[in-house]
């Protein structure tokens, strides 16, 4: 193993540490969080910052505390400002419904934000019009 990939860390961990299904889900090929099939929807759950700040002061300051990049608060930049991420899953076809469900009893505060990949019919006809 190169110098280079030692060094190298994801989310704080080494990647030297990580299995390569950890890997592979942190990276770009998540799996269903429920039963590991290949992922249909991806929910990620968002808070602004000043309103995380507000009702979770001492969440904050953990994060804040525990970041191997300082005392900051790894924010993702949108339109609304600058939110926090606080979960982030896939879920596929066959536990679309559960996971839905479950997203929806989040509290009002908390942004949830579901993206759907087209329907398997929709992708071939899609194809299927190009050729």
């Amino acid at each position: 193993m190169s110098d280079n990939i030692k060094t190298l860390s994801i989310e704080g961990r080494p990647i030297k540490d990580m299995s390569a299904g950890e890997l592979a889900a942190i990276t770009f090929r998540k799996r269903c969080k429920f039963c590991g099939g290949p992922p249909s929807i991806r929910i990620r759950v968002l808070v602004q910052l000043d309103e995380l700040t507000r009702r979770e002061p001492e969440f904050v300051a953990m994060i804040a505390a525990t970041n191997p990049d300082g005392p900051i608060i790894p924010t993702i930049a949108t339109t609304y400002g600058a939110m926090v991420r606080l979960r982030d899953y896939c879920a596929c076809s066959a536990c679309q419904v559960d996971a839905e469900v479950a997203a929806a009893h989040y509290p009002s505060w908390q942004i949830v934000e579901i993206n759907r990949a087209p329907s398997e019919q929709a992708a071939w006809e899609k194809v299927s019009s190009l050729v």
